[in-house]
């Protein structure tokens, strides 16, 4: 009597060999540590990319100045252009996940560097309110 099996019946009764150990397989042929690592790295990626696809947490806004009503977006350290007439507040849900996600330096130069602070309103609205 041999206590080592090499082959096992499957559901059509023919021998078929058995996996080797450490190598569980499932119907597919796909390991369970692959299908594991495929789950793990779209759980990793799917809210960066969620995130960076919808253009941050901020709002562009509609603000009147001097030459007219226009709409204002967001800026960073990259982009550069703020407007002197408008009042920017920082966005503290982009800083929040640029330092979550500050391993993968895509993100946080990105969120940073381009949608940091948010148009509030204009300057002089916005002193004659805090007074």
């Amino acid at each position: 009597m041999c206590l080592r099996r090499k082959h096992i019946l499957n559901d059509n009764g023919k021998k078929t060999e058995m996996p080797k150990k450490g190598n569980s397989m499932n119907r597919k042929g796909v390991t369970l540590v692959e299908l594991l690592i495929v789950v793990i790295i779209l759980c990793i990626f799917a809210i960066p990319v969620t995130f960076l696809a919808s253009g941050g947490c901020g709002d562009s806004r509609e603000i009147c100045i001097s030459e007219g009503c226009h709409t204002f977006k967001e800026v960073g350290l990259l982009s550069g252009d703020k407007n002197p007439e408008v009042e920017y507040q920082i966005n503290t849900g982009n800083v929040v996940f640029a330092v979550i996600f500050c391993e993968t330096i895509v993100i946080p130069v990105v969120v940073l560097g381009w949608w940091l602070w948010e148009p509030v309103g204009r300057l002089d609205q916005m002193k004659v309110k805090g007074t």
